[in-house]
């Protein structure tokens, strides 16, 4: 950004334009083509929040959450969660947080799974997986394994590693319904591709570790062929028993 452009921003920051001061905080937080400043970018997004923009009173309950150009103060966070929890999915899913652990607000199971399911409706991945553990865990609600396993499905399928690692727990230990071990591998290894590094030991654990060697004897006895229900495996590449 030239320097000009910069000056118009902060102008029409200046003037009331929420819009530009929500950019600004982005920039400072960033360090988007100016020097990183987490004190001028607290400023910018509390003119922002101060104007009304959900995004920006979300933005600023984090900065009060994580102490970012101000002193933490998980109540400040709470009042600014609640202010943008109609207007954004974001701002839901962590006042739904707060409530959760009584962070800065009274701890309530079952305000937090409202905001949650709200949150998760709208599409806000994390706050799915949050309400899938909510429906596991019985917190805020009843105990819905299936119900759980639907939401971690619909996290992990838009790309939520957290998501990705609920689904492969819930298919290992089968709870909405059968067992399934080659799924819970197939999907550990999404989550630690994408990065949740709780995937990482459960598949150094022995009951994944020995489907391998089921995985390569099933490709040695079909010989390459398609099973029905076994179409995941890839063909077969190990061609004698010596070699499983």
């Amino acid at each position: 950004m030239q320097i000009l452009e910069q000056w118009d921003e902060k102008k029409a920051a200046r003037a009331g334009d929420v819009d530009a001061a929500y950019r600004l905080y982005w920039r400072y937080k960033q360090g988007d083509e100016v020097e990183m400043n987490l004190n001028k970018a607290f400023r910018w997004v509390l003119l922002a929040a101060n104007g009304d923009n959900p995004e920006a009173q979300n933005a600023l309950g984090g900065c009060y959450a994580r102490g970012e150009g101000t002193e933490i103060d998980p109540s400040m966070a709470a009042i600014y969660y609640q202010k943008s929890a109609s207007r954004s999915a974001h701002a839901l899913n962590n006042l739904g947080k707060a409530y959760e652990e009584g962070n800065g607000i009274e701890k309530n199971f079952y305000k937090a799974f409202e905001c949650y399911q709200k949150a998760a409706t709208m599409g806000h991945t994390s706050a799915q997986v949050s309400l899938g553990n909510c429906y596991t865990e019985g917190r805020g609600t009843h105990i819905d394994y299936r119900t759980a396993h639907e939401w971690y499905k619909k996290a992990a399928l838009a790309g939520d590693p957290s998501g990705m690692f609920y689904l492969a727990e819930s298919f290992k230990h089968g709870r909405h319904g059968n067992i399934d071990l080659f799924e819970a591998k197939r999907w550990h290894i999404k989550a630690m591709e994408s990065g949740d590094p709780r995937a990482v030991g459960q598949l150094e654990k022995p009951f994944l570790k020995y489907l391998d060697y089921g995985e390569r004897l099933i490709r040695h006895l079909t010989k390459g062929r398609v099973i029905p229900g076994l179409e995941f495996l890839a063909p077969a590449e190990d061609k004698t028993p010596d070699s499983l």
